[in-house]
């Protein structure tokens, strides 16, 4: 059905944005004991801001559709907003990582 496969697009944005955004951890760590590049690192989290926009967009769908389906209650704005919040802390530690970068330190 419609629902299925929109949800399924949802969750794999949602959990490719949080993989990304665990492999930028494990990048800086990396960076951060061999004094390597960043570049990995902010590659991962740009990944990871294009994963949860992907999630965004498709929060609305989902939502509509699992009205129309009779859902129980579930809090589509809460979970939009919690999206949001996450998508403005990446996007924060990626510039922060790319300024980092351009210093050349890390």
């Amino acid at each position: 059905t419609a629902y299925v496969h929109t949800l399924a697009q949802y969750c794999q944005d949602l959990f490719g944005g949080a993989e990304s955004y665990f492999t930028a951890h494990v990048k800086i760590e990396g960076a951060v004991m061999t004094e390597g590049s960043l570049d990995e690192a902010i590659s991962s989290l740009t990944q990871c801001e294009a994963r949860l926009d992907g999630a965004k967009s498709r929060i609305g769908a989902v939502a509509s559709l699992y009205e129309q389906l009779g859902g129980g209650r579930v809090d589509f704005r809460r979970q939009f907003e919690q999206i949001e919040s996450a998508m403005r802390a990446v996007g924060t530690a990626r510039m922060e990582l790319e300024l980092l970068g351009e210093s050349g330190g890390v």
